[in-house]
């Protein structure tokens, strides 16, 4: 297929509009008054970390968010220096490995800590996770004093501290708690932290707090968050049909015939499926092609599926998935899930277009290893 002067060799794309991206991190900072902490974990949520991390650097900012050592790992392979901070567990028989690559690891538990502890942590670089209220990782409040001296005891340096809203898209009060909680944490230590941050997107967008100096903020650069905003989304998913044929009424239509049409019909085959990230739960969905929306029909395959469409369109007509006709606020609701885990699943068979304007600027197929058109 060729998009734009561009060849695909399959057509099946993500198409990123880099205008809106660029955008969005800059609303984002200008609505917080702070820093920003680019969260890129699981490839920036789809984008491609390496590609999302080269946009935030142009945009000036200064310190990535990542979910593991290999994603930390991975950026550093590709020759990015900015900060990074790893936000889960990182086992301390890889602390040269922090060292070495400059990288800052979270305090996950008192026991993780103790375990810290039996090793020279000079030149290791922490941020103290509380926990609020989230209840998944982090320090109880009663124990950040006494584990931040122990540490300091050893020689780490100690860069941050924060926590993790857990209900800041739909709880108000609980979010205020747990900043409570948090503020009441760092009024009671003396320690000159560079990097303070407790909200994510979401709370970015509905919740001031005089304690933060950063705001950590992930799909939201994507443009996509549970509140009201300007924030622009940048991704949109298309595909095209590569077969269509006439089936007769009575016909089952993919695997266990689960499909059974009721009257004659267009059946249209699309080169996307599940192993593209598109789940089987997607069955009875809409789409939209030409100027209709058309139902997604039988059980979707890995690498197919089919809809049923009102008339004859030609080989490569373009068909959305999501984009500007069909919401990923909507097929989240469809599926009963949220944006975050639509974009994640979305996998590195599907070609990654970005643009400029109308200008398509690279296009990216992650299993090629890098391999990209410009």
């Amino acid at each position: 297929m060729v998009y734009n002067s561009v060849v695909m060799y399959r057509n099946s794309y993500l198409k990123i509009d880099l205008d809106n991206y660029r955008f969005n991190i800059n609303y984002l900072k200008k609505k917080a008054g702070k820093e920003l902490i680019a969260i890129i974990k699981a490839d920036a949520y789809g984008l491609i970390d390496e590609f999302a991390a080269k946009i935030l650097h142009e945009e000036g900012v200064k310190i990535f968010g990542v979910s593991s050592l290999d994603e930390a790992l991975a950026l550093r392979q590709k020759g990015f220096k900015e900060e990074i901070l790893i936000l889960g567990y990182v086992d301390s028989d890889y602390l040269d490995l922090i060292r070495q690559h400059d990288l800052s690891i979270p305090t996950v538990s008192k026991a993780y800590i103790a375990e810290l502890l039996r090793h020279d942590l000079h030149g290791i670089k922490i941020h103290i996770k509380v926990d609020t209220g989230m209840n998944r990782i982090g320090l109880e409040m009663e124990e950040v004093g006494e584990c931040l001296a122990a540490l300091k005891t050893k020689g780490a340096k100690i860069e941050g501290i924060f926590t993790h809203y857990a209900s800041s898209d739909c709880d108000p009060d609980f979010t205020k708690l747990q900043y409570e909680r948090f503020k009441q944490t760092i009024d009671h230590l003396d320690h000159p932290f560079k990097y303070i941050h407790t909200a994510n997107t979401d709370a970015t967008l509905s919740f001031a707090d005089e304690v933060s100096t950063h705001v950590r903020c992930g799909i939201g650069l994507l443009g996509y968050s549970s509140f009201k905003s300007e924030l622009r989304p940048c991704m949109s998913l298309y595909t095209s049909i590569d077969n269509l044929k006439l089936v007769h009424k009575g016909e089952g239509i993919s695997y266990s015939q689960t499909y059974i049409l009721d009257e004659d019909a267009y059946i249209a085959t699309l080169p996307i499926g599940y192993a593209d990230g598109i789940i089987r739960h997607n069955k009875g969905r809409k789409v939209y092609v030409g100027k209709e929306y058309a139902q997604i029909v039988g059980n979707i395959c890995m690498d197919q599926m089919m809809i049923r469409v009102a008339k004859e369109y030609p080989i490569n007509e373009p068909v959305e998935i999501f984009g500007d006709h069909i919401s990923i606020y909507e097929m989240a609701k469809e599926l009963d899930t949220i944006p975050y885990e639509i974009l994640t699943l979305l996998s590195d068979r599907l070609t990654r277009v970005y643009t400029q304007g109308k200008t398509v600027i690279k296009t990216i197929t992650p299993r090629f290893k890098g391999a990209e058109n410009e």
